[in-house]
């Protein structure tokens, strides 16, 4: 049994010398650096208004990192990647009987 998902995925490799590089298994960001200053700025928004109204409730910090995976792992120039993450904690603090107020046009589209 292979301790790292790289290692047992490229024993399963078809073409050799196409391995996944073990970094891969460390997140999005550590793989697509270009993108982690994107990310960072981009989900940073988890600890402001309106979702700061939340934080009583939930604690952002999960939804942030998984935030920030979201969008190094779309790219630069993809919007709404970081929705995901939005949505999740709104839902969370719902949950716990606190209905966050964060969509508006200039912001996200209704769904």
């Amino acid at each position: 049994m292979e301790a790292q998902s790289s290692k047992f995925g490229n024993a399963w490799a078809e073409i050799p010398g196409h391995d996944v590089p073990d970094d891969q298994t460390q997140g999005s960001c550590a793989v697509f650096t270009q993108y982690e200053e994107q990310a960072r700025i981009t989900c940073i928004i988890l600890r402001e208004m309106p979702f700061k109204e939340g934080h009583e409730f939930v604690d952002p910090e999960r939804f942030i990192h998984m935030c920030k995976h979201d969008v190094c792992s779309c790219g630069e120039g993809r919007p709404g990647c970081e929705e995901k993450a939005f949505k999740a904690y709104s839902y969370a603090t719902a949950l716990q009987g606190k209905i966050l107020n964060w969509r508006r046009p200039a912001f996200f589209r209704e769904y």
